[in-house]
C-alpha cells in the first residue's frame, strides 16, 4: 500500500538520522578524549618556522575542525563568540597585541605565546560549543589523573635507583629529583595533578577503591613534583570541597562519601608533609634529609613553562632555557633540608621576589595602564639564576599586571567573574576548590597558556544537561550510582 510504504520509509529515515546524529555525538566524545589526553603531554613539542607545536595544539586544531564541519557545531561555536567569558578572554588578549606593537623589544619573539593564546581561545570556545557532551572531558581527567601521578612517582622511584632519568628533573639546591612525567616541568605536573585529584574526588568519591588509591598515589606524586604550591593547593581545595559540601549536602549519602573521600587524601597528605623518611622521598643518592642546619639553600628555580621545549630551546623562542634534563648528582655528606616542607625564603622565594621586583620596576607612565607586552620580560632581563638566558615570570598575577597592565589585569579579572557566574549552583562544590587550587598553583608557577587550565575552566561552567530531566531534588541527594544522576556519577 502507498500509505505503508510511505512510513516505513519515514521510519527508516529517522533511524538513519538517529544513526547519524548517534556517530556524531561518538566521534565528538572521541575528540573530547584525545584533547584532554593531549593535554597532558605539554613536555613534547615540535617546531614549524617560528612556532612551537605541542600536542595540545594539534588536538585543539582537530576539535576546531570538527567543530566547523557539522552545522549545529558552527551554529553553537558562532553563539559562544558572544558568551561575556569569551568576549572577555578575547579583550584581554587584544589589550596584549596592542601593548606588545607598542613596548615589546621583539615583536617576533612575543609571537609564541601570542600564538598560544589565539590557540587556547580557539580551544575555549570550542569545548564551549559542545558543552552537552563536555562531562565526557571531565570523566577523562578523572580517569586518567591516578594513572598519571603514578607515572611521576615511578619516574623519582627510578631516578633515585638509577635504572633511568626519564620524566624527571634534578634540583641542585636540595638535592632531590623532581617528578613531571608527560608534563612541561615538575612544578605544572604537580599542579595538573592536584587540580585533577579534586575532580576525581568529587565525582567518584562514592567508589571507596578509587578513594583509597586516588589518597596514596595523589599526594605521593606531589611528593615526586618537590612542589609545596601543589601541596598547599590541594589542600586548600579539599578544605573547601569539605566545607561546600557540609553546607550543601549535609546529611545526605553525598555528603558522606565526599567527606571520606576528601579526609582519606587529606590524611595522605599529612603523612608526606609530616612523617620524615616520607617527605624524604625522591632525594639523590648521597644526600641525608636534615634540617636547615645544613649550608644555606641559594636561588634556584626549573625550567620556564614559556620555553617550546626543554631540551632543545629555540633561538626565536620567548624564553628558552637549556635545563631539563636530569643532570646526575654530586654526592655530598652536607645535610639537605627537606624540599616539600622548607619555607625558607633563600630558595625559590627569593627567586621569585627577584623577579616580581625586577618586573615593577619596568612599569612606568601609559605601561601601567596597558602592560609592556605579552611574554616581553624576558626581552629585557636575564634568568637571575643563569646569564644570558632569557628571564620569565612565573606569577600569574604578576605576569598579568605586566603584560597587560591595569586595564588587563580588570578585564582577566572580568573574565573570572562571567565564567564564576556561569557555574551551576550544584557545581560549586567542584568549581571553587578546583578554582581555589588553581590559582594558589599559578600564583607561584602560572599555568595560563596551558590547555588543561582552559579544559577546567569549560568542564567547571558547563551547565546542568538533559540527564537531570525528570530528576527529582530526591533524587539528586539520594542517587548515588545512579547513572541518569550527572551530579555523582557523570553523563
Amino acid at each position: 500500500m502507498p500509505g505503508e510504504t510511505g512510513a516505513v520509509s519515514d521510519r527508516a529515515n529517522e533511524s538513519d538520522h538517529r544513526h547519524s546524529w548517534r556517530t556524531a555525538q561518538g566521534f565528538t566524545d572521541l575528540v573530547l578524549v584525545v584533547v584532554v589526553v593531549a593535554s597532558l603531554f605539554g613536555r613534547y613539542s615540535i617546531s614549524v618556522g617560528r612556532l612551537t607545536v605541542r600536542p595540545e595544539h594539534a588536538a585543539t586544531g582537530v576539535l576546531l575542525v570538527w567543530t566547523l564541519l557539522g552545522a549545529a557545531r558552527r551554529r553553537a561555536a558562532l553563539a559562544r563568540l558572544r558568551d561575556p567569558m569569551v568576549v572577555l578572554l578575547a579583550a584581554w588578549l587584544g589589550i596584549g597585541v596592542v601593548s606588545t606593537a607598542l613596548f615589546a623589544p621583539s615583536r617576533s619573539g612575543s609571537l609564541p605565546i601570542l600564538g598560544w593564546l589565539v590557540s587556547d581561545l580557539i580551544l575555549l570556545v570550542c569545548l564551549l560549543a559542545v558543552v552537552d557532551r563536555l562531562g565526557v572531558a571531565e570523566r577523562t581527567g578523572a580517569v586518567l589523573v591516578v594513572p598519571w601521578a603514578a607515572l611521576g612517582v615511578g619516574a623519582v622511584v627510578a631516578a633515585v635507583h638509577g635504572w633511568l632519568t626519564w620524566g624527571v628533573q634534578f634540583d641542585d639546591v636540595f638535592h632531590v629529583y623532581a617528578a613531571y612525567a608527560t608534563a612541561y616541568e615538575a612544578n605544572i605536573f604537580a599542579a595538573f595533578v592536584a587540580a585533577w585529584a579534586l575532580v576525581l574526588v568529587w565525582r567518584d568519591g562514592h567508589r571507596l577503591w578509587v578513594a583509597v588509591l586516588a589518597a596514596v598515589i595523589v599526594p605521593l606524586a606531589i611528593l615526586a613534583g618537590q612542589t609545596r604550591a601543589s601541596l598547599a593547593a590541594l589542600a586548600l581545595g579539599l578544605v573547601l570541597m569539605l566545607a561546600m559540601t557540609w553546607r550543601m549536602w549535609w546529611g545526605s549519602p553525598r555528603w558522606w562519601v565526599t567527606t571520606r573521600a576528601a579526609v582519606l587524601m587529606l590524611a595522605g597528605l599529612a603523612v608526606i608533609a609530616v612523617v620524615g623518611p616520607v617527605k624524604s622521598f625522591g632525594q639523590a643518592p648521597g644526600a641525608t634529609a636534615g634540617g636547615a642546619n645544613g649550608a644555606t639553600p641559594s636561588i634556584s628555580a626549573f625550567p620556564s613553562p614559556t620555553s617550546p621545549s626543554p631540551t632543545s630551546p629555540s633561538p626565536t623562542s620567548p624564553s628558552a632555557r637549556p635545563t631539563a634534563t636530569a643532570a646526575p648528582p654530586t654526592p655530598t655528606a652536607t645535610p639537605q633540608p627537606d624540599k616539600i616542607t622548607h619555607f625558607g625564603f633563600g630558595d625559590n622565594f627569593e627567586f621569585r621576589r627577584i623577579v616580581a621586583q625586577t618586573a615593577m620596576s619596568d612599569m612606568a607612565g601609559v605601561r601601567w595602564l596597558v602592560g609592556n607586552g605579552i611574554n616581553t620580560f624576558g626581552q629585557r632581563h636575564d634568568d637571575p639564576t643563569q646569564a644570558g638566558v632569557p628571564g620569565y615570570i612565573s606569577s600569574l598575577p604578576i605576569q598579568v599586571l605586566y603584560d597587560t597592565g591595569i586595564a588587563g589585569v580588570a578585564v582577566f579579572v572580568g573574565f573570572v567573574i562571567a565564567a564564576f557566574r556561569r557555574v551551576p549552583a550544584h557545581r560549586r562544590s567542584l568549581a571553587i576548590p578546583v578554582a581555589a587550587s588553581l590559582a594558589v598553583t599559578s600564583t607561584f608557577t602560572s599555568s595560563l597558556w596551558f590547555s588543561t587550565t582552559w579544559i577546567m575552566v569549560a568542564v567547571l561552567v558547563r551547565p546542568t544537561t538533559r540527564a537531570y530531566a525528570g530528576v527529582t531534588a530526591q533524587h539528586l541527594l539520594d542517587g548515588l550510582g545512579d547513572p541518569t544522576v550527572e551530579l555523582v556519577a557523570g553523563e
